[in-house]
């Protein structure tokens, strides 16, 4: 590994690395630390990572470990694992999924932030492939109530993200 070619590297993928630390851990100074630790992993494998895919390695490392980071820190709330969810494609994919996933973590704190339980009903019911009749039984509400409720919030998203990400 040259020197000169390391430096083209960090400078081209070091704000996307910190960008995509900083998103999870929201700790400036453990995202510089996560990110000192990515592009030293960098230099330790530098034989093994293809070049033609670095900036999607680096991006997914970063997460990672700022997602082991987080959890470090953060016992009792629990996110779902990137590494878990991650099914490569296609590498030149991989760079609009992590775009994607990093938007719908911005969705779902925007959604919390806006109504908690408009934010349960989506997880529960579209991620969870939860029965509608049952949550509506466990909430004490009508089927009919909850389906406005998952309107409501499904407007709401339309309205507040649709231009940024047009699938809604």
């Amino acid at each position: 590994m040259e020197e000169r070619e390391f430096q083209e590297i960090y400078q081209r993928h070091y704000l996307k690395v910190m960008k995509a630390a900083v998103d999870i851990l929201h700790d400036y100074h453990m995202a510089q630390d996560v990110c000192q630790e990515v592009f030293f992993q960098l230099c330790q494998k530098w034989n093994e990572v293809e070049k033609d895919v670095m900036g999607e390695w680096l991006l997914l490392y970063a997460q990672w470990r700022a997602i082991d980071c987080w959890r470090k820190n953060h016992r009792q709330w629990e996110m779902q694992p990137l590494e878990t969810t991650y099914f490569i494609p296609g590498r030149t994919n991989l760079e609009k999924e992590v775009e994607r996933r990093e938007f719908q973590k911005t969705l779902f704190w925007e959604l919390e932030k806006k109504n908690p339980a408009w934010c349960e009903l989506v997880v529960r019911l579209i991620f969870g492939n939860e029965k509608p009749k049952d949550l509506a039984a466990e909430k004490g509400i009508t089927v009919s109530s909850l389906r406005k409720k998952l309107c409501r919030a499904r407007a709401w998203i339309r309205e507040t993200f649709g231009k940024d990400f047009p699938e809604f």
